[in-house]
């Protein structure tokens, strides 16, 4: 006699795509100013998916200076359907954050830690994004600490500065 066992398929986890400030900060501090790339690119990338819109994150991302307004206009529009009511003055936010990023450019000045700090901007953009994320996502699961991938970026970043470092003592 054979039994049958009913088996229940159990839903796959699904975490939200929020992001605490405080991890949103340590990721940009510890990168060295490159972790907000990487955040236009995801967030180019759910802007993608989520409108069926046939765009290319990495070229976005590429080109920050051209399309980073426009992400975050879209999202600012996400976020008022689900309620958001301050209003950002997300021009200055941007024209500030770019500023800030390309000033790491001067050579031999104390202007070249800008980048170290140009995803303070970013900080009521990130909120606003969170906003719509917590709204448009309820259900799903948020992180409380660095999720792998995020891991896996800091130490890529890392090991990729003491290579070079290391190929610079090596290598006059």
């Amino acid at each position: 006699m054979i039994q049958e066992t009913k088996t229940e398929l159990t839903p796959p986890v699904v975490y939200s795509y929020y992001q605490s400030v405080r991890h949103f900060c340590i990721l940009s501090f510890f990168s060295l100013g490159m972790y907000p790339f990487f955040w236009f690119f995801k967030h180019w990338q759910y802007l993608r998916d989520e409108k069926k819109l046939d765009i290319s994150p990495s070229f976005r991302t590429a080109f920050t200076l051209f399309y980073g307004y426009t992400l975050f206009n879209e999202f600012e529009l996400f976020a008022i359907e689900k309620g958001y009511k301050k209003n950002l003055p997300l021009f200055l936010i941007f024209i500030c954050f770019m500023l800030f990023s390309v000033l790491v450019s001067i050579k031999g000045s104390l202007l070249s830690f800008c980048i170290l700090f140009s995803f303070i901007f970013l900080i009521p953009v990130h909120r606003m994004m969170n906003f719509y994320y917590l709204k448009a996502h309820e259900h799903a699961i948020i992180r409380d600490k660095l999720s792998k991938g995020e891991k896996r970026f800091l130490r890529s970043i890392w090991i990729g500065l003491f290579v070079i470092a290391f190929l610079g003592i090596i290598l006059p």
